[in-house]
């Protein structure tokens, strides 16, 4: 598929997935790879290039009720940034646990690949109610690389849900808190 924009003389091409070859599925919704590049100078550029890749496996088994399902998730996405001059950065960022419920649990922000020391990592709690099927997420808590080479200090941002305390939801699962970590243990809170 190719978007263009007339104005800008950019335009987006996109390439989707066909069929899994293992599994037969199809992944024709699944973005493989999109292009955004522009003229310039009535020369054709390549802005940045993103890659998605994905894990598919099997599900629940088909009974007289349900079909097979299959569990698709996330691995891996690169993205190349170029710049006029020909240069080109790498960024990608790994997937790398979900929970039961399809949750992204853990993921790895590898910043610039030629750049050893950005390296960002995020983990995710989710809060489950099996009863209401309701997952929210709970906490996100991110480290990153300092320039000493060590995990420096870390991000959090904690959700509250239905005006119960932190862990709890109310049935709803209607955000009503978020705070923010503002120092070693000061948090900024937002009601809502």
């Amino acid at each position: 598929k190719k978007t263009i924009n007339d104005e800008t003389l950019s335009f987006v091409k996109t390439d989707y997935y066909q069929e899994h070859p293992d599994f037969g599925i199809d992944l024709r919704r699944l973005i493989k790879k999109e292009e955004l590049s522009c003229y310039i100078n009535g020369e054709k550029k390549l802005f940045t290039q993103s890659n998605y890749h994905y894990t598919v496996r099997e599900g629940r088994e088909a009974d007289e009720h349900f079909h097979r399902t299959y569990r698709i998730k996330k691995a891996k996405d690169i993205k190349r940034e170029y710049s006029g001059t020909g240069t080109c950065k790498t960024f990608s960022t790994d997937y790398l646990s979900y929970d039961d419920w399809g949750n992204l649990t853990k993921k790895r922000d590898n910043g610039d690949e030629s750049t050893p020391l950005d390296d960002c990592e995020t983990t995710i709690t989710y809060i489950n109610d099996e009863a209401a099927h309701i997952s929210v997420i709970q906490n996100i808590h991110t480290e990153c690389y300092n320039p000493a080479g060590d995990w420096g200090p870390a991000t959090e941002e904690r959700f509250y849900y239905d005006n119960q305390p932190a862990g709890y939801i109310g049935g709803k699962g209607t955000l009503t808190r978020e705070e923010i970590k503002a120092g070693e243990t000061t948090y900024i809170a937002t009601g809502y």
